[in-house]
């Protein structure tokens, strides 16, 4: 995983690093660094369940983040999510998301809701199976680079899943 660290040693130095970490399965090593480092880590999975505190600033909830909550599923908006944990107005130093497809309709979502506002860095993977899925990411990433003020520093193809799509046919 890539984080830039410029922004995030002057956190450090301020004691306001703020990382929030979805999807997290059996792999705490991202998480685990950015407690070692000094970062309040907030992480999150619906599909596990472990308990609440781990290291000397991770806190884990076995809720998900999605386009618009769902209470049934254990499954919430960014904004609600960093409502109910008081970080609403917060600066998130970055934020991390591996989601198994939430992120198509959650990209878009969070960036018009303005749960992204606060957000200095971003760190996903995504899943796109279908064309019109990549076509809704593509816009989602478009969006917040044009609005928002991100900016790509890396991408990786991962081959293993699903099928191998070729965009400049669907758009």
């Amino acid at each position: 995983k890539f984080v830039c660290m410029d922004d995030i040693l002057q956190d450090l130095e301020e004691g306001t690093c703020l990382i929030y970490s979805f999807g997290i399965k059996e792999d705490w090593s991202f998480e685990d660094v950015m407690d070692s480092i000094g970062c309040t880590v907030f992480a999150f999975d619906p599909s596990v369940d472990y308990p609440e505190h781990r290291g000397k600033r991770i806190t884990f909830q076995s809720i998900g983040v999605t386009a618009i909550t769902d209470e049934k599923q254990k499954l919430f908006s960014l904004s609600d999510i960093l409502h109910a944990n008081g970080h609403t107005n917060s600066k998130i130093s970055h934020l991390k998301f591996d989601i198994e497809g939430h992120e198509i309709d959650g990209l878009g979502a969070w960036h018009a809701s303005g749960a992204l506002k606060n957000v200095q860095q971003l760190g996903f993977e995504y899943h796109l199976s279908t064309p019109e899925k990549a076509a809704t990411m593509l816009k989602g990433m478009r969006d917040i680079t044009v609005d928002g003020d991100f900016r790509l520093i890396v991408h990786d193809i991962n081959g293993v899943w699903g099928k191998c799509l070729d965009h400049r046919k669907s758009l």
